[in-house]
């Protein structure tokens, strides 16, 4: 098969059923388009590169547009989930928000983290362009039976992740990383 058709901005279909669309997002693209982007977008007529509109492109022939349940950094790659209804992408993020379903990634990363294990956690604020961030001063890194801390006064919401450490070596570990609150 011809990759440009069938692996869109090197997207690879991984699943597809009337409910769900699951892809692998490369590093590099976005889940979807920034809101900017995405109103430039529509003025113009062009469509910039993303998982969402891969996503689309793999489902057009049946079903409407997925629905984002989740988005990944640009340069994180990884398996994203979209919903392709309104109804079974709302029901998902409830999922998400409520700790029913768990977001656990695996990353490499250069040197090693003071503590093997830990919780990281920080209020996140829009940074602009459509971004979020931590708010200065909020970010902090606790052992992991530590309890989590609570939303601190000012804006943002409270982002929480843990982490363990896989394996070190040649200045590099490998962790696991579980998201426990965040956007979705």
């Amino acid at each position: 098969p011809d990759p440009r058709k069938s692996e869109p901005f090197g997207v690879v279909l991984v699943h597809r059923d009337r409910h769900l669309i699951v892809v692998e997002k490369p590093t590099g693209l976005l889940t979807a388009p920034l809101p900017r982007t995405a109103s430039k977008a529509a003025e113009d007529g062009s469509a910039a590169p993303s998982a969402l509109r891969a996503a689309g492109l793999l489902c057009r022939k049946n079903g409407g547009p997925p629905k984002v349940v989740y988005r990944l950094e640009k340069f994180t790659s990884g398996l994203l989930l979209f919903a392709r209804s309104s109804d079974v992408a709302t029901a998902l993020q409830g999922q998400i928000q409520a700790g029913a379903m768990k977001r656990t990634f695996r990353c490499v990363v250069v040197g090693a983290p003071e503590l093997s294990t830990g919780l990281i956690s920080s209020m996140l604020i829009d940074s602009g362009n459509g971004r979020k961030g931590s708010r200065e001063g909020t970010l902090t890194v606790k052992a992991a039976k530590s309890r989590p801390p609570g939303k601190t006064p000012g804006p943002g919401n409270l982002a929480i992740t843990r982490y363990r450490t896989v394996v070190e070596g040649a200045g590099q570990t490998a962790l696991e990383v579980r998201v426990v609150t965040a956007q979705p």
